[in-house]
């Protein structure tokens, strides 16, 4: 939630290569995160030389090559080590640095086996949300800090044998250590009933379902249903998006910002419709958008005050901003993970907000939301069993995962 990740890890690996125990680093980071990273690393470690190693395409091994011969800081994205160039591999930097490493909990993934084969001296994990499914991800991300210690195989352990061998490990920053007068978070989460359109769309699906089950997929059916519980597609329906509409017509007279997330991104094309008709002023984010547009699109809603709102999507905008000029966060739906959502959560909630954050979520009566919601609780648990409860006041040594509550 913007405790100072970014701010910490640049100032150990100013100290290294001040010291002469490191010559140079490499920054792994999503591709929408490079140019923050620059900035942050500009201001935290001015007089180290930073370049980005960031194409259209991958880049070409004496490309490399030249980079790591100039550079004490190389910052990339995660597409690029997919497959490691050689000079990455023949000559590994002194510490890696994983920004979201919750991206490498795949095992399985060529991503994964890229960035394990960088054999670096130090590596640091940054992320919010070290457990996303359950304790095989934790399990992963610690075998990639010390896999002489750690294996694939420590998910089968108790929580607290897992959680008792990962401590050492692990630095973890609570909010009230930080910045104690964080202003409080109030949070709603409202029961709504289906529109008549969704309803009768909803038990249609529920028909064609049942009429095909043979050939159809259940999964597939949760999904359907859990998309009409936030639109009606035809008509454009929406207990959810009217409910939103009447809380930023609120948010425009009291002259505040808000921040609406929608993991699907129907619902927020339906919602820009509504605002452009109600002429409340807003900016959209999403993955469809060139890194430049987004980049503008950003800048107009943080310095223009006629800007309301900002119709994000849970996947692009969930991660590495600052959005404190917003002071509402709305819901439209989550993500099946609880860790991701309130990471989406604390790009508003963070250090430099001043005021009172209100956070709206909705669940549709008598849907498929009604077990997703028992599906989070069960994965809440899991994360507070093994991240929560963990105690961090002994550190041995200077391999540390960051995590953020």
């Amino acid at each position: 939630m913007g405790l100072g990740k970014t701010a910490q890890v640049l100032a150990a690996a100013r100290r290294l290569i001040r010291f002469g125990r490191a010559r140079w680093g490499l920054v792994v980071a999503p591709r929408t995160l490079i140019a923050n990273w620059v900035v942050e690393a500009r201001k935290w470690a001015p007089e180290l030389c930073v370049l980005t190693v960031q194409p259209l395409g991958n880049v070409r091994a004496d490309g490399w090559a030249r980079a790591v011969r100039r550079g004490h800081l190389l910052i990339t994205s995660y597409e690029q080590l997919r497959e490691p160039p050689p000079a990455l591999l023949q000559a590994p930097p002194d510490f890696l640095i994983a920004d979201e490493a919750h991206r490498l909990r795949r095992r399985e993934s060529g991503l994964h086996r890229g960035f394990r084969s960088i054999k670096a001296e130090w590596l640091w994990a940054l992320t919010g949300t070290p457990v996303e499914r359950d304790a095989e991800d934790l399990a992963v991300l610690m075998s990639l800090l010390d896999e002489r210690r750690f294996s694939w195989d420590d998910r089968a352990l108790p929580p607290t044998a897992l959680r008792a061998r990962a401590r050492p490990y692990i630095l973890r920053r609570q909010r009230d250590e930080v910045l104690a007068e964080l202003p409080p978070v109030v949070e709603t989460d409202e029961e709504l009933e289906l529109s008549d359109a969704q309803r009768e769309a909803y038990a249609m699906a529920i028909r064609a379902h049942m009429e095909k089950a043979a050939s159809s997929s259940h999964l597939s059916l949760f999904g359907r249903l859990r998309s009409l519980c936030d639109l009606e597609p035809r008509s454009g329906s929406s207990s959810k998006l009217d409910r939103v509409c009447d809380i930023l017509d609120d948010v425009k007279t009291a002259g505040e910002k808000a921040v609406v997330f929608s993991y699907l991104l129907p619902p927020l094309y339906e919602l820009a419709r509504r605002l452009s008709e109600a002429r409340i002023e807003f900016e959209m984010l999403t993955g469809s958008m060139a890194l430049l547009e987004r980049r503008r699109a950003l800048d107009r809603f943080r310095n223009d005050a006629s800007r309301a709102a900002l119709l994000a999507s849970s996947r692009i905008a969930s991660e590495g901003l600052t959005l404190t000029e917003a002071n509402h966060v709305i819901f439209v739906n989550r993500w099946w993970n609880p860790s991701a959502n309130t990471q989406a959560r604390d790009r508003v909630v963070r250090i430099g907000q001043a005021k009172v954050v209100c956070v709206w979520s909705f669940t549709c009566r008598a849907t498929v939301e009604t077990s997703l919601k028992s599906i989070l609780g069960d994965k809440q648990r899991t994360f507070e069993e093994l991240i929560e409860a963990l105690s961090c006041s002994a550190r041995s040594k200077c391999e540390w995962l960051f995590t953020e509550p």
